[in-house]
């Protein structure tokens, strides 16, 4: 409009505020009429300037925000403005200029977002049939007017308020904050295969609906975990592993390295040898030595050297022997030690066993024909795949965190 048909609007609109029965408001009187039109063309050329002013504008000045927002209904109710940054009272206001307030998805998150609500899912109810069966029911979820929201948690603003001024009335509106999901919560009655593999069910939920898991998890990493703890170590299963690997009866563990050490004797002299003291020879059998002394005495003196190729240093054993029947005549037996002349550290190693091997032989002795040692090591997986659940983290071998790699890809929401 130009400056004159926006005069004459705001002189109809004056002329209409006119007190009843004071004054004459027909354009006819002259004196009323030029003051009406004077006030009224005031008005309308201040509206034209500003017109032009803001429409050269190409965003809200900040200085105008108050001037704005009271222009267009702003702060919303529900909230106030002490808690927003002028850039944020212009993003506000900027939506209301342009939002078409169409009720559907987009325009509730936008508003939703405004007070800080995140929207997960909008569910709509099947309206009510005129066509369905006499009997059905009529109270039930099926309401051509209602909305059922749901909301993530956290959710601090006043939902009430939010509905009841900027939604419908025509629309039930509910809604319900969707709960953070939990952790994962092991279930009992973990069970261990043949190849020593431990399956473990779990579940979480949001208060609301629950997610259903497994995970299979091969016990191997967490046997050789379990090989680091002085009491696992004492378990059978773990020594039959390692009598079988090392072959020997004495080793000892390296937690460092993450073996078993043992030595390896390439000597194949027998574990004892007696020795003459008179002519130094070697024989294999007591009475062999001492008869191979030729002298009048009733008994003669051998010494029996233990371990012979291991040892630089010999416990030396000695009593007296009848010569002729070989019989001991006495019950005394003195021990000494000497230097032995056998001892050779090229013919003695250190050989090594990893705790991972030791571990895959705990699990292939799960299958033995023996039944004891496959009892034992059935067992022993058995508690290395429990440890899980003890409050001591130093002895859970299997950790949680283990196990959640595969809990969330095969999780399944419970029906």
């Amino acid at each position: 409009m130009n400056l004159e048909q926006t005069t004459d609007l705001y002189a109809s609109i004056l002329r209409q505020l006119l007190p009843v029965g004071g004054y004459d408001p027909s354009p006819s009187t002259e004196a009323l009429s030029v003051d009406v039109y004077a006030h009224a063309k005031l008005f309308a050329q201040a509206d034209l300037d500003a017109k032009r002013i803001l429409s050269v504008l190409e965003a809200i000045p900040q200085e105008l925000i108050n001037e704005y927002e009271l222009e267009y209904g702003l702060p919303l109710k529900c909230t106030v403005n002490a808690s927003r940054t002028v850039e944020e009272r212009l993003q506000i206001l900027n939506w209301v200029r342009t939002s078409r307030n169409v009720l559907n998805r987009a325009y509730l998150e936008q508003l939703l977002a405004i007070f800080g609500v995140v929207l997960i899912d909008i569910v709509k109810f099947k309206p009510l049939l005129c066509t369905a069966a006499c009997d059905s029911p009529v109270n039930t979820e099926q309401l051509r007017y209602k909305v059922f929201l749901r909301l993530q948690y956290p959710m601090n603003a006043d939902m009430s308020c939010i509905v009841e001024n900027y939604l419908p009335g025509y629309l039930r509106i509910e809604w319900m904050i969707d709960m953070p999901w939990g952790d994962w919560i092991l279930n009992p009655g973990v069970t261990v295969n043949a190849n020593g593999i431990a399956h473990y069910t779990a579940y979480k939920t949001n208060q609301r609906e629950y997610y259903d898991s497994y995970a299979n998890f091969d016990l191997t990493a967490a046997i050789v975990r379990s090989l680091h703890d002085s009491d696992m170590q004492q378990w059978q299963a773990v020594i039959d592993a390692c009598n079988e690997l090392t072959k020997v009866d004495t080793w000892f563990f390296d937690n460092v390295n993450e073996r078993v050490i043992y030595i390896f004797d390439l000597n194949t002299v027998s574990k004892y040898l007696y020795r003459s003291p008179d002519n130094g020879q070697y024989y294999n059998a007591t009475i062999d030595a001492v008869n191979a002394v030729v002298c009048s005495r009733w008994y003669n003196q051998c010494y029996i050297e233990k371990e012979t190729i291991r040892n630089q240093y010999l416990d030396l054993d000695w009593c007296g022997y009848d010569i002729s029947s070989g019989m001991k005549l006495c019950s005394q037996i003195q021990v000494e030690s000497i230097p032995n002349t056998n001892y050779d550290p090229n013919l003695v190693e250190n050989r090594y066993i990893s705790y991972e091997a030791i571990a895959q032989k705990i699990i292939s002795n799960a299958s033995s024909s023996n039944e004891a040692i496959s009892l034992l090591a059935e067992t022993y997986l058995e508690a290395v795949a429990n440890s899980i659940f003890y409050a001591d983290e130093s002895k859970q071998f299997v950790k949680p965190s283990d196990l959640i790699g595969q809990f969330e890809p095969n999780k399944t929401l419970r029906i």
